[in-house]
């Protein structure tokens, strides 16, 4: 290794060819380039330069001297090495892209934030397209290597063992090997390491070094010069024929096998070992070379998976996708549309639970509005018949105190009439009202405004009831006319209703009493109507305002 840096089969020269012409003849060539024997065939590509391609490779053309040339040579890169600096890339930002995905769907997480079932999905698929390249990426690594330290470990035995039979040949009937024969063992040794391409050390029976290819690597202290502590016990105490393993100088890692060489009488007379130099680097920059193009060939179908991944991820999300807004579109009472899907598939399932929940809740819409409305026609015959009840109950007792007074020929009896129809008159043009309205499906009257006097209803509504029960009436109403604007037909309706519920909230009361005042406030007038009744309870109290509510179980 003293002179790696100039000698051309170093491993640093791997990626280069070289060819050596004296007097336009080839007399040397290294590398895996086919050169020409003639040095002229080069001529006609070099265009007047000394640089120029042929056959994939790059050459640059050297004279050293008017006799003397030298070509270097290195292969063009191809597509993926011109890619690789981007899969390299591309590699980064899929990892950064990674990270980043994870470190935003744990914030999501944290705030409670969904992300999409799409986006999920191509994540599951990304992350199982990644997790197979990684899987084969990495086994079929591990797999080239084993099956290059195996290949490694065969090729260097078989060449321990051909430089055994070469050593053999020459040192077979020796007893022993003498100092004298070291000057001729280490030519032997330089020219089989020519042959063979690798070095060669031999070591005697106690382990020291008395030959090399190269013994200038031991002599400048780059090697021990006693042979490896492991290979020899392997070798000597465990008495194996062949011990092969990995050994360093300094960060220079390196093959090195050892096998005990016994002459014809089988008795040891040294130890051969060959350091697998260049080679070993050799190989592994063919483990890298192999490895960079994995990750090129990798990168490229990454990216056709990826693009098929997002593909195929719309493709599936896209039918649920049309789910989704065809639900969110439902409207009940509307015509909702229903979703074509042809293939009896699992989407094709759930498009058909759709469909089905689509008409079913058309006939739910039908039975609910058709419900409605029969809810509506009962609470409006209700209304109605309250409506209709208010006038009717005071206007039979008037017929009868009328009646009552004519059988007794009151003398007063023409007055009594002329007040009975005045009123009835009245009672009687609120009933046609009610009538006319739920004709118009059940439609309290159009409000009617107009100028009417308070007090005057008032008063007719107390005569009208005055004349048919026991209940005292207290009225304190003012000497002027009260003209309001309002409707005199509803709120004729509603003294009737108050009257009518304080009357029967004091049937079971001998001195029932109605109080009516009427008191000015600004520009409002306060009507207020009590009875001695016994009241509302506090829990109901609450409730007197809700629509039909009442405490009266008939009436």
């Amino acid at each position: 290794m003293i002179d790696e840096t100039s000698n051309i089969s170093s491993g640093e020269l791997v990626n280069y060819s070289l060819a050596k012409y004296k007097q336009n003849e080839l007399v040397y060539k290294f590398g895996d380039y086919d050169y020409s024997v003639n040095l002229q065939y080069y001529q006609e590509f070099q265009d007047g330069g000394k640089q120029f391609d042929n056959n994939g490779y790059n050459h640059i053309l050297i004279n050293k001297d008017a006799e003397t040339s030298i070509i270097i040579s290195k292969e063009n890169k191809d597509l993926i090495d011109i890619l690789a600096p981007f899969s390299y890339f591309f590699i980064f930002l899929a990892l950064f892209l990674t990270c980043f995905y994870m470190i935003t769907s744990f914030s999501f997480k944290i705030i409670n934030v969904q992300i999409s079932f799409r986006n999920r999905l191509q994540f599951t698929l990304f992350s199982i397209i990644l997790t197979s390249f990684l899987v084969i990426g990495i086994t079929t690594l591990l797999f080239l290597i084993q099956l290059n330290d195996k290949k490694n470990n065969e090729i260097l035995s078989e060449k321990a063992h051909s430089v055994l039979i070469e050593l053999d040949h020459k040192l077979g009937g020796a007893e022993s090997i003498s100092p004298a024969m070291y000057e001729t063992l280490n030519e032997w040794l330089g020219k089989f390491s020519l042959v063979f391409f690798s070095d060669i050390n031999l070591y005697s029976v106690d382990g020291r070094i008395i030959a090399s290819s190269r013994l200038p690597i031991f002599d400048v202290g780059l090697i021990s010069k006693l042979m490896n502590v492991t290979a020899y016990d392997v070798l000597a105490n465990k008495e194996k024929l062949l011990f092969i393993q990995n050994e360093k100088i300094g960060e220079y890692e390196y093959l090195s096998a050892y096998v005990p060489f016994r002459n014809s009488q089988n008795k040891l007379i040294a130890y051969i070992n060959l350091p697998y130099f260049a080679r070993q680097k050799e190989l592994q920059n063919e483990i890298t070379s192999f490895l960079v193009a994995l990750i090129n060939i990798y990168v490229l179908f990454f990216i056709i998976a990826l693009l098929v991944t997002i593909f195929i991820s719309r493709r599936i999300s896209k039918p649920l996708l049309l789910i989704r807004q065809s639900i969110s579109g439902i409207r009940l009472g509307k015509s909702n549309e229903k979703i074509n899907w042809a293939r009896k598939d699992e989407i094709g399932g759930l498009v058909t639970e759709y469909n089905r929940m689509i008409d079913e809740l058309s006939k739910s819409a039908n039975l609910l509005a058709r419900s409605e409305r029969e809810s509506a026609w009962r609470e409006m015959a209700k209304q109605v018949a309250h409506e209709i009840k208010n006038p009717l109950t005071p206007l039979k007792l008037s017929v009868q105190y009328l009646k009552k007074a004519w059988d007794d020929n009151e003398k007063d009896w023409d007055q009594r009439l002329n007040r009975f129809t005045k009123t009835s008159i009245e009672q009687i043009d609120s009933l046609s009202d009610i009538a006319s309205a739920f004709s118009d499906f059940a439609k309290m009257p159009v409000q009617k405004m107009e100028p009417v006097d308070l007090k005057k209803i008032i008063y007719n509504a107390v005569e009208l009831f005055k004349e048919n029960s026991t209940v005292e009436y207290v009225l304190h109403l003012p000497e002027n006319e009260y003209i309001i604007i309002a409707d005199k037909n509803q709120i004729l309706r509603v003294f009737n209703n108050l009257f009518k519920n304080s009357i029967q909230a004091l049937t079971s009361k001998k001195d029932g009493q109605i109080t009516i005042s009427v008191k000015k406030s600004n520009s409002e007038l306060i009507v207020m109507v009590a009875d001695n009744g016994s009241g509302i309870s506090k829990e109901m109290s609450d409730k007197i305002f809700t629509p039909s509510f009442t405490t009266k179980t008939s009436g």
